[in-house]
């Protein structure tokens, strides 16, 4: 009998996600102005021919252009059959999982699959990065792997293959994952701090290395998010409302940069002063911290197997990436929508399922 509760609760669960991905394209479509539009937009008009493009936007064209069987033709078409498909998958995916949620954790799922329909379920170049991401899941799932050294090379030599195609900066979160991996896997007792602290400074070393082997790429890099910012104010961009101003001041010289970039990195992942801009950017406030707290958390569990610690170093990486890239809050939520398949490696691997079934035997026993 109480197998048959959970079995028809955890259904129930699973198939509010319908209403929720339509209830998220009700609003995409009917409240958002047309700026959450303007990705979806370009692909199109590449894909009818625009030669007004750049890497990322034709890899993506040309990957819609290649599985469009069925004619689709306009955004609202791409992003209803996107949303349906992803859904489907979602459902099941929330069937078939061993990992047994709380009603909290089930809040946090469906925050998730609302913001994944606002932001990627779309004629979007997300759409490839999710992708991306579920192959290194794949990878990190694999039973037939059984070398982790071959794993990390796989999912590093996906990041190099996506920065040839794709967005150049992901060759950085190659070199990254291996390194993260290395210090989470050589200490038995994981302080979160203490891990965020060394892996910062190690890609800061990176960093100050490039600027005297790599001169022109080092530029690139400590400009990346000014250069965006600057066109913006220059514009006179009023939808810009949570952009990341360098606090220490434009980044002229390495110490400047470490100073923004340490700050930045910790200013994303707990984004408290979005509370002072308004209620709907709490929420994403709220959302952020929520994540966040989920990978600290899951740092601490010594416990972790494996596959979380490299699952957990992508997702450090690519929090280390977009303290130097995303320009803004509202792009680092977007962008970040993207890592929920490894993030779903950490949220509902095996290990947990065990960790969470002794819990529950100790309850029993009166433990």
């Amino acid at each position: 009998m109480k197998n048959k509760t959970i079995t028809k609760n955890k259904l129930l669960l699973a198939f509010l996600v319908f209403p929720l991905a339509l209830l998220a394209k009700i609003v995409q479509f009917s409240f958002l102005s047309k700026k959450y539009f303007y990705d979806s937009e370009h692909i199109l008009a590449v894909m009818n021919g625009s030669r007004f493009t750049d890497k990322s936007y034709s890899f993506t064209a040309n990957f819609f252009s290649a599985i469009n069987v069925f004619g689709l033709s306009n955004i609202y078409q791409w992003s209803i059959a996107l949303s349906s498909i992803a859904t489907i998958v979602l459902f099941v995916y929330l069937l078939k999982t061993k990992r047994v949620f709380t009603k909290k954790e089930y809040i946090f799922i469906y925050a998730t699959i609302f913001l994944l329909n606002i932001y990627v379920f779309n004629l979007s170049k997300e759409i490839i990065q999710i992708l991306i991401f579920a192959i290194c899941a794949l990878v990190i799932n694999s039973g037939r792997i059984k070398d982790i050294k071959i794993k990390i090379a796989l999912i590093s030599g996906i990041f190099v293959f996506e920065s040839i195609y794709f967005r150049v900066y992901y060759l950085i979160l190659a070199t990254l994952v291996p390194i993260i991996y290395f210090f989470i896997k050589n200490d038995k007792k994981i302080k979160p701090i203490k891990v965020i602290l060394i892996v910062l400074s190690v890609f800061l070393l990176e960093t100050f290395i490039a600027s005297v082997v790599l001169p022109d790429g080092y530029s690139q890099i400590i400009a990346a998010r000014s250069s965006v910012n600057d066109m913006r104010i220059e514009l006179g961009d009023k939808d810009a409302n949570t952009m990341i101003m360098e606090v220490f001041g434009r980044n002229g010289n390495f110490l400047t940069f470490s100073a923004n970039y340490v700050l930045d990195f910790f200013r994303l992942i707990f984004p408290i002063e979005l509370f002072v801009k308004g209620v709907k950017y709490s929420v994403f406030a709220i959302y952020q911290i929520l994540l966040t707290s989920i990978v600290l958390a899951s740092l601490k569990i010594n416990k972790a197997n494996t596959n979380e610690k490299i699952a957990l170093s992508i997702i450090i990486g690519f929090m280390m990436i977009s303290a130097i890239f995303e320009p803004d809050f509202g792009s680092y939520i977007r962008h970040q929508c993207c890592v929920v398949p490894i993030l779903a490696c950490v949220y509902c691997s095996n290990s947990k399922e065990v960790r969470n079934v002794k819990k529950d035997k100790r309850r029993i026993n009166g433990k």
